[in-house]
């Protein structure tokens, strides 16, 4: 392990599914008498552990769930909040300042780009629910990249935006045009 990496316990790798790897992780400064939760950041998800005296607890999110992510910076530390979709706050205090914003700049990407799929698939859904009529030009309909639209909803579906049931009509679909 390199110098100054930080090493995810077991119990956290072990849960990653495959094609899942961790991206960041931050843990809070060590405080006596304390125990702050620390964060894994994934390509697929986010998971919050928690060492205890026997064990640890472990709560993963979807990227897609998260709301907002605020940054707080002080002399001590960083407290990173990560509001989600249905009110919950989880906060993660006492974070070192570099730790913290890499959290924070990997949270808000991860958040802007499930923010543009979520809406990329409430416009498909609002189509689909109208009738499903889309009028293109002849033109416009040649230009689409069914190599990029592929790729668009593999992540969708590796985000977790899309079942794979979902996934497999609409690659169904993409590939029956081509």
């Amino acid at each position: 392990m390199p110098e100054g990496a930080i090493e995810v316990p077991e119990q956290v790798t072990q849960i990653l599914t495959s094609g899942e790897e961790i991206v960041h992780v931050a843990c809070p400064m060590k405080i006596p008498g304390k125990s702050n939760p620390a964060i894994a950041l994934t390509n697929k998800r986010f998971i919050v552990f928690k060492k205890k005296l026997i064990g640890m607890d472990i709560e993963d999110y979807m990227w897609r769930d998260l709301k907002d992510v605020s940054y707080k910076e002080s002399l001590t530390g960083v407290t990173v909040t990560l509001k989600m979709d249905d009110d919950e706050d989880i906060n993660l205090p006492w974070l070192p300042k570099d730790e913290a914003r890499k959290l924070y700049s990997v949270a808000k990407e991860m958040e802007e780009r499930t923010r543009k799929e979520k809406r990329a698939l409430e416009l498909e859904e609002k189509r689909a629910s109208a009738g499903g009529v889309v009028v293109q030009s002849q033109q416009t309909e040649t230009k689409e990249d069914p190599v990029q639209k592929l790729k668009q909803l593999k992540d969708m579906l590796d985000l977790g935006l899309v079942s794979q049931e979902e996934y497999d009509k609409a690659k169904a679909s993409i590939l029956s045009r081509m």
